[in-house]
Order: C-alpha cells, then structure tokens, then sequence
C-alpha cells in the first residue's frame, strides 16, 4: 500500500527539517497512514494547511501543496441527502469529459436521465444480473445481463466511468467483482460507487438476522426500497474511509481520489425520539471521523496503469 505519510515526510527532508520539528497538529491529523479531511486542499479547507507550510517555508510550499493534491480526500460528514450522490456522478461526466458510462447494477432505474445522456452524447450500458429488471429499463439505455464478476462475460472495455449504486453489499467475492470493474474501464478511468458500510447498526443488523426477517424489519421501517430486501447482504469490504480499504482498493489496481464517510440513518424516523438521538449521535460522530461506525460511504477510484501497481 502507498504509505501517505512517507510523502509528506520526504517533503520536510527536502525543506531539511528533522523528525523533531514536525507540527503536532500535522501528525494529530494522520490517523493510521491516511489524511483525514483535514489536510484536503480543497479551497475551503485550505486554511488547515498553515501550520504544515509555515514549517516547511515558501520555496518548498508549492511542493507540499503538489504532494497533498496526489493524496486521497478523505472526508467525513452527517447524514447524507438521497440526492448528493447523482450530482457527484454528473460532475465527474462533465469535469472529465467522459463520454462512455457502464452503471453495474442499474437494473429498470439507472441513475442517469435521457436529457442528461443527450445532452452529453452519452454511451450508456446498464449491467444486471436480472434480465427482469433490465426488461424494465428505459429506452435511452444499452443493457446487458451478466454477472460482472464473471470475466468471460464482460463486454470490451474502454469505458470513461463505471458507476454502482447499492451493490457492493451484496458481492461474495468483492475482488473478482473490483478486477471486473477494473476490465471495464479503460487506461486512466475513473470508478464510483456508492454503498452501506459496516458497523452501522441497522446493516450490522440486517447482515446477522435471516433474509425473511431483514425483509420485514425493513418493511416496517419503510425501507424496503433501499438497497437490502431482494439480494442478500454480505457487506464484503463495505467500510468507511481506512488505511486498510485504501489498501484493498490499491492492491486490486485502483488509485483513491475521494472516500467520503456519512453517519446517521433515517430508519428511526417513525420513533422521532430515538431518530433525534440518532441524529445527535450522528453529528459527533462526523466531527471524530469514527471511520469504523459510518452509515455510508462513496470512492472515487482512478484505475491505475498496469505496472504501476502490481507490486504495492
């Protein structure tokens, strides 16, 4: 795995700083080898680097910030809207100019609209396991049925974006599932995806009752729509934002962009108590960055050149 504090470190060997003079508030915001949010360059962030750059001095500033901008923006915020994910998506299509898209798991309701694919001049494949439910899809789309995992399967390559919504709960083997997403795109494209992570309750939950039962809990809540209720959960490498999912996601070929965690739910909505304790809980877990108890998250993943990452 990319040790991203080895980056940093060669960057105060390089201004000719020793271990003693590295800023406390750099080295309290490195949690197990990764950056959290706050050494982001994001713009409204920025403010957050004056204590490293102060350090290091303005011949070597530019550097630093060259460094930080190859580093995984790594955030942790509150309960998410079910309508941030979609703007992310069509962001990505417009900052990188993409003009092929596959959605893995789309079935009848891909996330993309028909203005939005035809504005864009858009090649659009919708995957599915289901012939059912691509049956449903609408016209604007390409489907095909096939398991992604499956590399007999798979069409060519040669993809700008690779998209999934609510499916790597359910993947067995999350490593074949990733090396098809990975055949998928082509040199230098960018996979997204969107999934609940554990040990969020309710999906801690959902992974340890029987099938019927999740099924009616879920019912009850008013979830049922959500991404459990008709394909069982593994939850196979579904976690929040940690040196090890880094890893994972390294070893399989792909270079992190962004990892953003959620925290909180909506699935005590009918008890409003126990929801606004939830929400409360929710909140000071977004301000400690509690990686392991995130609700949901989102990568962004760049896939890396062969022989960049065969060996890390």
């Amino acid at each position: 795995m990319v040790n991203y504090v080895d980056r940093l470190e060669d960057i105060y060997e390089r201004a000719g700083k020793t271990d003693r003079e590295h800023p406390s508030r750099l080295r309290s915001r490195c949690r197990s080898g990764v950056l959290r949010a706050g050494l982001s360059i994001r713009p409204p962030k920025t403010r957050r680097l004056r204590g490293a750059t102060a350090w290091v001095g303005r011949a070597d500033h530019e550097n630093l910030r060259t460094t930080l901008s190859t580093l995984p923006i790594i955030e942790h915020r509150g309960t998410p809207r079910a309508d941030e994910f979609q703007p992310l998506v069509e962001g990505l299509v417009c900052k990188l100019g993409v003009k092929s898209v596959c959605e893995v798991g789309g079935g009848a309701l891909p996330m993309l609209s028909r203005d939005f694919v035809s504005s864009h001049a858009l090649r659009y494949l919708v995957i599915d396991v289901s012939a059912e439910e691509l049956d449903k899809a609408p016209p604007h789309v390409d489907t095909l049925v096939t398991d992604i995992s499956d590399p007999g399967t798979l069409p060519p390559g040669g993809f700008d974006l690779v998209i999934t919504r609510w499916v790597l709960e359910h993947v067995q083997a999350p490593e074949r599932f990733h090396a098809g997403v990975r055949r998928l795109l082509r040199p230098g494209g960018t996979a997204v995806h969107l999934f609940p992570t554990l040990y969020s309750l309710p999906f801690v939950v959902n992974r340890l009752l029987p099938e019927t039962v999740s099924a009616r809990v879920l019912r009850e809540s008013g979830r049922a729509d959500r991404e459990q209720g008709k394909f069982p959960a593994y939850y196979r490498w579904c976690r929040g934002p940690s040196r090890r999912q880094i890893g994972r996601f390294e070893r399989q070929g792909f270079l992190i962009e962004e990892y953003v965690g959620f925290y909180g739910h909506r699935y005590f909505k009918r008890v409003p108590r126990l929801q606004r304790a939830e929400d409360r809980f929710a909140r000071l877990l977004a301000k400690r960055g509690a990686a392991a108890l995130t609700t949901y998250a989102w990568i962004v993943a760049k896939k890396m050149p062969d022989g960049d990452w065969g060996a890390r």
